[in-house]
């Protein structure tokens, strides 16, 4: 019996480890993102504090171009292989959102059961 406790304790720490690199990870993904949109609001709102005229051509570069370290705007590959990855960062981050989701709805039928049958045995 002890045996069993420990090896059970010793998968759910496992189990938890891993959880939490994955939650790390995709954590870092996050504020990579975020980091892009805000330089990108800047961007707009220096456009907006210019002129007409330059504000729709600073405008019009921010939708075309992501934000991107200056030397990977120069090219149209490497802005279009950032652009890319920013995308698969973004389906990484809904995918693991979306399998969370999963698990908690698992675990609260789960709970739910193993309340509803508590309450059955008390009864």
């Amino acid at each position: 019996d002890a045996d069993e406790a420990t090896a059970g304790v010793r998968a759910e720490l496992a189990t938890a480890t891993a959880r939490v690199g994955e939650v790390e990870r995709q954590n870092d993904l996050l504020h990579s993102q975020l980091g892009l949109a805000h330089a990108h609001v800047e961007r707009l709102q220096q456009a907006q504090t210019t002129t007409p005229a330059a504000a729709e051509g600073a405008a019009a570069e921010a939708a075309t171009v992501p934000a991107a370290p200056a030397d990977a705007a120069s090219t149209g590959v490497v802005v279009d292989d950032e652009r890319a990855r920013q995308v698969r960062e973004l389906k990484a981050i809904v995918d693991f959102v979306r399998r969370e989701k999963e698990l908690a709805e698992a675990k609260l039928v789960v709970a739910e059961r193993g309340r509803q049958r508590d309450a059955a045995r008390a009864a």
